[in-house]
């Protein structure tokens, strides 16, 4: 509070010992300030969360859970082809990686 008048000590002055800074004189919460890209892992999570790369996977899976579908045997009674699982898997562990990644880029919007 500027302006206020102490009785120990004399307008203007710093307290004796100068600033605080809290315990044992460390640095405060903003003296140093860190964003979320001075962190080489997060970097990458930033990078990788960028709207193309989340976009190209989102298209990419849906594209590759089509294709599993119509890879698939026509009869329900014949046994599942193993390409038509392979590329349903493939499409939906995409899609789920892109939803992933786009959260990721809210939470890293702020920074």
């Amino acid at each position: 509070m500027q302006g206020v008048l102490h009785a120990s000590r004399p307008a203007g002055r710093a307290p004796a010992g100068g600033p605080r800074r809290g315990p044992a004189n460390m640095a405060g919460p903003n003296d140093y300030a860190t964003k979320a890209t001075d962190i080489p892992m997060l970097e990458l999570l930033a990078s990788a969360a960028q709207r193309p790369v989340v976009a190209v996977l989102a298209i990419t899976g849906a594209l590759l859970v089509s294709a599993g579908a119509l890879a698939a045997s026509p009869d329900p009674k014949a046994p599942p082809r193993t390409s038509a699982q392979y590329l349903t898997v493939a499409g939906y562990a995409l899609t789920i990686a892109s939803i992933f990644l786009f959260i990721a880029a809210g939470f890293l919007s702020g920074q």
